[in-house]
């Protein structure tokens, strides 16, 4: 892969998306490059094999499977972007590896998802979860219905949904089924809590820059706000757009990368 500027980007997606939220900026990146960029697809996503059937998908092997990627290419002082739970591995990669990281952008996340306080209940609700998909098949599906649900969904236009619905289409003889892992949306046995998240985004010793859709999810800008004093170098900005707005605003996004990269 030839490497012809000083300055590299590695894209996180978020859970349950895939490295084609990315297809649009990536377009503009290519036309207009600054950087050599790199797109990593969680495992059970998109084209990503699925893990075995004796593991489970654990928000911390995320981590570790990025810093693994990036240390596999040698890719050192790497800006790492990340939507949502993609921008949550970020954070935790950049925390803990601060070797490998010289910026942070996150993309509706502001480190990583607390527990509810209920240990118990939290153990049982994902054990349960874990059972209940643990042999659920991938069955036949319909293109055209899946682009409208995840429009619908995610509140997307229907060709955003249309580019990650086909990354995770598999054709057989039988018809379309989906690639990614049914097992993506078990629940989490085990979750952090408040105290560790802190001491995480303290530990970020890099520029980091936090963008929010206008029309993002509330819960996120309200984590922003408790969580902001925490990171040292931390920048703030809102774009036109909501959850997705990566997908709706490329040339906006595009711009804010190169000037903070």
């Amino acid at each position: 892969m030839p490497r012809n500027h000083e300055k590299n980007i590695v894209f996180l997606h978020g859970w349950l998306d895939n490295a084609a939220s990315y297809a649009s900026l990536l377009k503009l990146l290519q036309d207009e490059p600054f950087a050599n960029i790199y797109v990593y697809e969680f495992a059970g996503h998109g084209w990503s094999a699925n893990r075995s059937s004796d593991s489970h998908y654990h928000f911390i092997d995320y981590v570790y499977d990025v810093i693994a990627f990036i240390s596999s290419l040698s890719l050192e002082h790497c800006c790492l972007v990340g939507h949502s739970m993609g921008g949550m591995v970020a954070s935790v990669v950049a925390a803990s590896r601060p070797d490998l990281v010289n910026s942070v952008v996150m993309l509706e996340a502001c480190g990583p998802i607390i527990g509810s306080g209920d240990t118990l209940g939290e153990l049982r609700q994902g054990f349960a979860s874990r059972h209940k998909l643990a042999n659920q098949a991938n069955r036949l599906v319909q293109p055209k219905l899946l682009y409208q649900l995840r429009a619908q969904v995610g509140d997307l236009s229907i060709e955003a949904a249309q580019l990650l619905i086909d990354r995770d289409l598999l054709k057989t003889e039988k018809g379309y089924e989906r690639r990614s892992d049914p097992r993506l949306k078990a629940l989490s046995p085990i979750k952090i809590n408040e105290q560790q998240v802190v001491d995480i985004l303290q530990a970020i010793c890099c520029p980091t820059l936090v963008i929010l859709g206008e029309q993002g999810y509330k819960w996120i800008k309200q984590q922003v706000l408790s969580r902001q004093a925490y990171i040292k170098q931390l920048t703030i900005l809102e774009v036109q757009g909501n959850h997705h707005f990566h997908m709706q605003s490329p040339e906006r996004l595009h711009q804010l990368l190169e000037n903070f990269v």
